[in-house]
């Protein structure tokens, strides 16, 4: 989000911050009732990220979120040997290319000031189509470039009671690939 790139996405702990399910699930435990998050976000050259979350705080059970992000890459040029061009190249479609996961996190007070959550979350990317050369010949024509598995996001958030200083950690995207 615009809010967490400002901060040098160290958005480690946001009370009653729902975008909290993206960067330390622990934040989760704070947020209040239902909540309802949508971001979306233009960086450079043409790609997108969304963002979007809804959570319902169940009491002393903790709060539970559904997540989805979404990251469109924009549009990719591909090339292929080609000796019957004149560049010794063409253009070819490399078809679509994006990422998504879908999550589903947890967090829970487990004192008045410390606080923890998970969130496991399926992530998929795919990175379009390609031919594989070897010594200017095909090995592999339509090579597809896609990638999915689970992942897991832990975090903890401890307030201190000195002013406004929290201490926090989390662990993004931990997966086996």
């Amino acid at each position: 989000s615009a809010r967490a790139s400002a901060m040098a996405d160290v958005l480690g702990f946001a009370k009653n911050d729902l975008s909290s399910v993206f960067y330390n699930p622990a934040g989760l435990a704070s947020v209040d009732g239902s909540a309802f998050y949508l971001n979306q976000t233009s960086w450079i050259a043409d790609m997108s990220v969304t963002n979007i979350a809804v959570s319902h705080n169940t009491g002393n059970m903790g709060t539970f979120a559904l997540s989805v992000q979404s990251m469109n890459y924009g549009d990719f040029n591909g090339t292929a040997i080609d000796e019957s061009d004149a560049r010794g190249y063409s253009d070819i479609d490399v078809g679509d290319v994006g990422a998504m996961a879908l999550g589903l996190g947890y967090g829970i007070a487990m004192t008045d000031k410390f606080s923890i959550g998970g969130n496991v979350k399926w992530v998929t990317q795919q990175l379009g189509t390609n031919d594989t050369y070897v010594a200017d010949a095909i090995e592999e024509s339509g090579k597809k470039n896609d990638l999915s598995t689970l992942a897991y996001d832990f975090g903890t958030a401890y307030d201190t009671g000195i002013k406004s200083i929290q201490l926090t950690m989390s662990i993004r995207n931990y997966a086996g690939q």
